[in-house]
């Protein structure tokens, strides 16, 4: 995957501008396009373009984090999220950990997801007008249940995520519902994606946050935005790391 979008990001696997003997992680993120005509302009995108290509590491944080973003806003739409997700992951990925963002209009909060949900497509219309069949998610997932959480351990990377904000009235909440729109369904794909290829069944690693962002688009809320995930995704990184035996411990 080798797209490079206006901000220069890349979907590549270049490590170059870091030493090759450290152990590097890369996370890879996406943002969402607009959806409604009350949001034409949806910030997830504008908050995850923004984030830096490298992530240095410092005596808190002694891992470096490449980040990749995907080069493109993700289309509001069930069929282009059923399509991309697949060509997220190529086989020779070198993807250590994915943060999906997404925007909650009238949430003054930011929430991380523990939970995607299969179900419940059939309500809510994408940008084409369209919903998902009632059973279209057991048809497409039947070995899937009907709720998969991520692997990661959420509490102590919320915690981490908390104590790393330079703003502590930033409000960053843990929550079990992603809201059976787009958001989840891009959540719950990527979460089947890793139960499906056969890591350990339902005790596998599924490397997978999504991240819900309030709906305000101007540059101080984006730059807020860009501050909660920056340190969610070193919360992520150093929390599986201490999860593996590295180094490191909560804050």
């Amino acid at each position: 995957m080798e797209d490079p979008d206006s901000a220069g990001h890349t979907l590549s696997s270049d490590r170059s501008a870091v030493d090759p003997a450290v152990d590097e992680v890369t996370v890879l993120v996406t943002g969402f396009g607009p959806f409604t005509d009350d949001w034409p302009v949806n910030p997830s995108f504008l908050i995850a373009d923004s984030l830096p290509p490298l992530l240095h590491p410092n005596p808190g944080h002694p891992t470096p984090i490449r980040i990749l973003v995907h080069p493109t806003p993700v289309r509001v739409a069930y069929s282009a999220v059923r399509e991309l997700v697949p060509k997220l992951y190529p086989t020779d990925s070198k993807i250590d950990l994915v943060l999906h963002i997404g925007m909650a209009g009238g949430r003054d909060h930011y929430s991380m997801e523990r939970v995607g949900h299969r179900d419940g497509y059939d309500k809510n219309r994408d940008v084409d007008g369209r919903t998902l069949a009632a059973d279209d998610g057991a048809q497409y997932w039947p070995e899937c249940p009907a709720t998969l959480a991520t692997s990661v351990a959420c509490e102590d990377v919320w915690r981490r995520c908390r104590a790393q904000l330079a703003d502590q009235s930033i409000d960053v909440r843990p929550s079990h519902d992603a809201g059976h729109f787009l958001c989840d369904f891009i959540y719950y794909s990527s979460l089947a994606h890793f139960y499906r290829r056969g890591e350990g069944g339902k005790d596998g690693e599924r490397p997978v946050m999504f991240l819900h962002v309030p709906g305000d688009s101007d540059a101080q809320a984006v730059a807020r935005g860009r501050q909660v995930a920056e340190a969610l995704v070193r919360a992520l990184v150093e929390s599986r790391r201490a999860q593996k035996g590295g180094s490191g411990s909560a804050a």
